[in-house]
């Protein structure tokens, strides 16, 4: 923790996908193992970074510190739950994972992607309980920000914000390495929007019995809306 400080924080949150609001923590409280490595001394991050390995710092694994220095952040806000979609599959419950980020689709690489991680993914989008991943572009390539890479899940979570990643546009990968899912099943009923101006407006439609069907507006209000935009990710305002 030598020379940590709210810059450096608010770029640990920022890569993490919380925003900019951090704390700086100096002597974590619970120290890392003996045998864990200390990568990273004297940083020091003008706070426009988006990851903490392009801050001034000694070098990689240079320092005199012990554990009882590890840094530490608070985050403000909480874990994004941005909105997720499945592309190029020949029908719903399968494709490419693509997450809106900033305005544009997003992908995710195949780096430690297995079916857990699918599994979260197809809970997610309200699918069954059961994925199997698909690695190496399966569902071809996508374009832009590759989003998340490294993602580990485990069986007990249902968003894939929840899960351990390397942080947003964190990877050594390219698009030849997109990861998609195959969901079992789909009788949670999964929702979309069609024909908006925009990828958060449009009519609403349910996956039942293998067909997408519409919903009939007699009583549909605002609270109905409220529901439709949290279950796609984009929050409780609709």
């Amino acid at each position: 923790d030598d020379g940590w400080s709210s810059s450096d924080a608010q770029v640990v949150c920022r890569q993490l996908g919380f925003g900019t609001s951090g704390t700086a923590i100096h002597r974590f409280p619970t120290s890392a193992s003996s045998s864990v490595s200390i990568w990273l001394d004297n940083v020091s991050c003008s706070g426009s970074e988006s990851r903490l390995i392009d801050c001034f710092h000694r070098g990689i694994g240079i320092h005199d510190c012990q554990h009882i220095e590890d840094a530490g952040v608070t985050c403000g806000g909480s874990l994004p739950r941005l909105p997720i979609r499945l592309v190029g599959g020949n029908r719903a419950g399968e494709g490419r994972v693509e997450i809106l980020y900033r305005n544009s689709w997003a992908t995710v690489c195949d780096d430690e992607w297995d079916n857990t991680d699918a599994t979260v993914v197809c809970k997610q989008l309200g699918f069954s309980s059961f994925g199997s991943a698909v690695g190496s572009a399966g569902f071809g390539q996508g374009t832009g920000t590759i989003l998340l890479d490294g993602v580990g899940c485990s069986s007990s979570q249902s968003n894939i914000f929840d899960c351990r990643h390397n942080g947003f546009k964190y990877h050594d990968c390219s698009h030849s390495e997109d990861a998609g899912v195959r969901c079992s099943s789909s009788v949670g009923y999964p929702i979309r929007l069609v024909n908006g101006r925009s990828y958060s407006e449009g009519r609403v439609e349910l996956y039942i019995n293998g067909r997408w069907g519409t919903v009939c507006d007699d009583g549909w209000s605002f609270y109905d809306a409220r529901v439709v935009c949290r279950q796609l990710g984009f929050g409780s305002s609709g």
